[in-house]
């Protein structure tokens, strides 16, 4: 997150946050990148599938793998949360 803030800006960052992840601070890959990060919450295999089919097409294996793992961290770091939460 400090990473986001001092690239776009505490402004910017909210523009992503309150414009449904979506804002003029990101650049082309970004704006396609965060989207399926944040349809990976769901977890719908086939639509997830479909997206990523569609992003291999533009990003490196490396960029795609990279996307994947840090989606698949993000959720599972959001779940052991409300799972701490709710236990607490």
């Amino acid at each position: 997150m400090q990473q986001a803030v001092e690239r776009f800006g505490s402004d910017g960052v909210a523009a992503v946050e309150t414009r449904r992840l979506r804002a003029d601070v990101l650049d082309a890959v970004e704006q396609q990148l965060v989207p399926f990060a944040r349809e990976t919450v769901w977890y719908e295999p086939a639509q997830i599938q479909r997206r990523g089919r569609e992003l291999l097409r533009t990003l490196s294996r490396e960029q795609f793998l990279e996307l994947v793992a840090v989606s698949a961290l993000a959720n599972v770091l959001c779940r052991l949360g409300f799972l701490v939460e709710a236990a607490a």
